[in-house]
Order: structure tokens, then C-alpha cells, then sequence
């Protein structure tokens, strides 16, 4: 029953839980998780959905190809898909993001002085929502694609390239995509 898995999943370290969720896989969707904490490795296809009802300490999502979608907060995150997109909210540190092909959109609730964000997608478009006080130093890069930035800066290479301004204690952006805009934008 679902009660029994929620209690066996609770009692598991990330180690443990990757495990588990590798030799059930197909028997379980990953939304259905309330609580984790640690690792989601999906070696085969499979798109992969997990909420939290308690913010992660480390969230690391990893699987061949599938969308990756991620809520319920992490201070710190790393996800990445062969082919899909990533989606992940309420983020309040570092982040990883890596897409094969794919939209990756992402969204901090806060993020502290001198974080490390990095977004990169073969071929699809990145949205990052970050707190409206945020300091951003870093680039951003696009291959054919729109660059908007909410925080100053910088812009070269006919839009397609973008330098924050940084400041102390700045988070440091670093975000590229093969073709498709990039938005950094503040709030949502």
C-alpha cells in the first residue's frame, strides 16, 4: 500500500533511496513521494516528479530522458535530463541545471550572497526567477535566441551575449543555451 512505501521510503539515506527507487521503478511515481532527501537516479527514460512537504537540505535529480519537475524547495540543487526540460520551484541556493534538449525554468524563493548557478541546454529556452535584491555577476549566452535580464549589466555579441555588473557578495550566474532566449527575471 502507499502508507507502507511512504514509511519504508522515510527510513531510507539517499544511497539507499536511489536503490530503492532503481529496482522499483515503474511501480512508482516519484510525485507520489511526500519526503526526500538525497539522490533520484533514473539511468533509463522516465520523466521524474517530485514534491516535498518539507524542503530538501539536497535534492539531486538525474535521469536519461524524461522531464525533471521539482517543488517543495532545496537549499541546494542538481538535476539534469538527457531530453526533456527541467522544472524546479522554491529553490533557496546553488543550483545545476543540465538539458540535453529542453527547457530548463527555475524559480528561488531566496538565494545567498556568492551561490553558483549554472543552466545549460543543448536546444531550448532557460527562465530563471530569482529574489528581486538579488546581486548577479556571470554570464549568459545564447547561441540563436532573445537574452532579457531584470538585473544590470551588459550586452554584446547582437544580444546574444550578457555580463551582470556583480557587486559584494554577489551569486555568480553562468547560463548558456545552443538556440532559445534566456530570461533572468525577478520574482517569478
Amino acid at each position: 500500500s502507499d502508507m507502507s512505501l511512504f514509511s519504508q521510503m522515510e527510513q531510507l539515506s539517499g544511497a539507499e533511496l536511489s536503490d530503492y527507487l532503481a529496482r522499483h521503478r515503474g511501480q512508482l511515481t516519484l510525485d507520489q513521494i511526500q519526503r526526500i532527501s538525497g539522490v533520484i537516479d533514473q539511468p533509463g527514460a522516465g520523466a521524474v516528479a517530485a514534491k516535498l512537504s518539507a524542503p530538501a537540505i539536497k535534492a539531486k535529480i538525474h535521469t536519461g530522458s524524461g522531464d525533471v519537475s521539482f517543488a517543495g524547495g532545496s537549499a541546494q540543487f542538481d538535476a539534469s535530463t538527457g531530453s526533456g526540460s527541467i522544472r524546479a520551484e522554491g529553490l533557496t541556493g546553488p543550483g545545476t541545471f543540465e538539458a540535453g534538449s529542453g527547457d530548463i525554468e527555475a524559480r528561488w524563493a531566496q538565494l545567498g550572497q556568492g551561490a553558483s548557478v549554472k543552466a545549460e541546454s543543448g536546444s531550448g529556452r532557460i527562465h530563471l526567477g530569482l529574489p528581486a535584491n538579488a546581486t548577479l555577476s556571470g554570464d549568459l549566452d545564447t547561441g540563436s535566441g532573445y537574452i532579457r535580464s531584470d538585473y544590470p549589466g551588459s550586452s554584446s555579441q547582437k544580444g546574444r551575449h550578457w555580463s551582470f555588473s556583480g557587486g559584494a557578495g554577489a551569486s555568480h550566474l553562468s547560463v548558456e543555451t545552443g538556440s532559445g532566449d534566456i530570461h533572468v527575471v525577478k520574482g517569478s
